[in-house]
């Protein structure tokens, strides 16, 4: 107070009006430098590494990850290991940062430890990878152009193009599988007629992608694909769903080289329609997860003749999907109940009930299945995250909670000792702090 009162009031007032002048100079300062500054979901392209190498992750969970993409968005349909790499598929509509090459479809290669090796582009922008599938020499790619029509591409591991095959198909033709069977690609494709019936078509090539024989499906139902499988040297099955006002079940569809199409119809003998969410194959035939209209879901067992063989009855209702899986123990049945509650019940080989084997209350969706040695991973998501599951002798050993809500496409692989987790995603998190764009493609290295 002594200090102030040998100030005259005029002298007080300015003293306070250059500090009020500093105060909001140092203000304007500061704001001029954040707002030049880099936005928080990731660095301007002409910053951008392409080669960079993982961040430490701050999550307890993760050892280290890593965000792939640019200011558009990026999906991932498959996911391969190869010389201790994860070749990671899928497609972007970015023109920076990661993919700045133009084509929709992408390749990117990254180490054990996290580190980017490599980005390719392939075909033109607005085209979709729908899937990649490994070959002797490299992969096969399946890509639905923007345009209409599907390109076929085969590349070496080291992504370099060797041959591709256009199919000449129509804007309204969509691949919806592509399989690799005894040295034949199949390529499987959806084509809607415009009234709302869709028939597929199967076409086959050689391992030099040259032509070798075209088969096209059609019923008065739509027909909504489900799997394929080969059963002998030039002899296939395509399960289906046939779709219409008045009829819903499930379908087999027998064909081959040599033979023409025939339809076997799955009738279960109920007054209401049904759907079949998933088929695998076993000794005695097939294994079919099947929901009807009442949500009631149960599993079915159809002979190699295509006769329906017996009917397991779950009792499990309010089920809004199910996914079917072969484990070293037994075989797994995971129904989605509820918006992120799902319960998974497990038979053995002799296909006997073992009762439920897990609940799940954060996570819903199954996204990928793996064996390694005598354990079982599976990748799921719901809207409060995700969890990586890891089952033995019948038993859920282990769950991982990461990430952020509905993550899509996730991925789970084994590489350089650790198991690596491959998702997308497009909200940050304290497992995923960084985003380029829309959606981004996440790496993390399981601690």
């Amino acid at each position: 107070m002594k200090f102030f009162k040998s100030f005259t009031r005029l002298q007080i007032n300015v003293i306070i009006l250059l500090g009020s002048f500093a105060v909001i100079l140092l203000c304007s300062t500061l704001f001029m430098r954040l707002s030049s500054a880099a936005p928080a979901d990731g660095p301007p392209p002409e910053q951008h590494a392409k080669l960079r190498s993982a961040r430490p992750s701050l999550s307890p969970t993760f050892n280290r990850e890593i965000n792939i993409g640019g200011s558009g968005d990026e999906s991932v349909c498959d996911v391969f290991t190869f010389n201790d790499c994860l070749y990671i598929f899928g497609s972007t509509t970015s023109n920076d940062c990661d993919l700045d090459g133009g084509g929709g479809a992408y390749l990117a290669k990254v180490g054990a430890d996290g580190s980017t090796l490599g980005f390719i582009q392939y075909g033109e922008s607005g085209d979709r990878l729908v899937r990649a599938v490994p070959c002797e020499s490299g992969f096969i790619l399946g890509i639905d152009k923007a345009g209409g029509g599907s390109l076929i591409l085969s590349i070496d591991t080291d992504g370099a193009q060797k041959s591709s095959v256009d199919t000449s198909g129509a804007a309204n033709e969509k691949i919806e599988d592509v399989k690799l069977n005894s040295g034949r690609l199949i390529v499987v494709t959806r084509i809607s007629d415009g009234v709302g019936v869709v028939n597929l078509k199967a076409r086959i090539f050689d391992s030099e992608l040259q032509s070798v024989a075209e088969r096209a499906f059609s019923h008065a139902c739509s027909l909504d694909y489900i799997d394929l499988f080969e059963v002998s040297d030039g002899n296939y099955v395509i399960a289906v769903n046939l779709v219409s006002e008045l009829v819903n079940r499930m379908a087999f569809i027998s064909f081959g080289l040599r033979q023409s199409p025939l339809f076997y119809d799955i009738d279960l003998g109920a007054e209401n329609g049904y759907r079949c969410d998933a088929v695998i194959p076993y000794p005695h035939g097939y294994l079919a997860v099947v929901i009807d209209d009442k949500k009631i879901c149960d599993i079915i067992t159809v002979s190699a003749a295509f006769a329906l063989h017996s009917r397991i009855y779950l009792k499990q209702s309010s089920v809004g999907g199910a996914r079917l899986f072969y484990t070293p123990d037994g075989y797994f049945c995971l129904m989605k109940r509820g918006i992120d509650v799902s319960t998974m019940i497990m038979l053995d080989f002799d296909l006997q009930y073992k009762g439920v084997a897990a609940q799940f209350s954060s996570a819903a969706d199954v996204y990928s299945h793996s064996v390694y040695g005598d354990s079982a991973v599976f990748a799921l998501s719901g809207k409060r995250g995700a969890q990586v599951v890891t089952s033995s002798g019948g038993k859920i050993e282990s769950s991982a909670d990461f990430g952020c809500p509905y993550m899509e496409n996730i991925f789970v692989r084994k590489i350089g000792g650790r198991l690596a987790v491959i998702a997308e995603f497009d909200k940050t998190t304290s497992d995923c702090p960084i985003n380029f764009g829309k959606k981004d493609v996440w790496i993390a290295m399981l601690n």
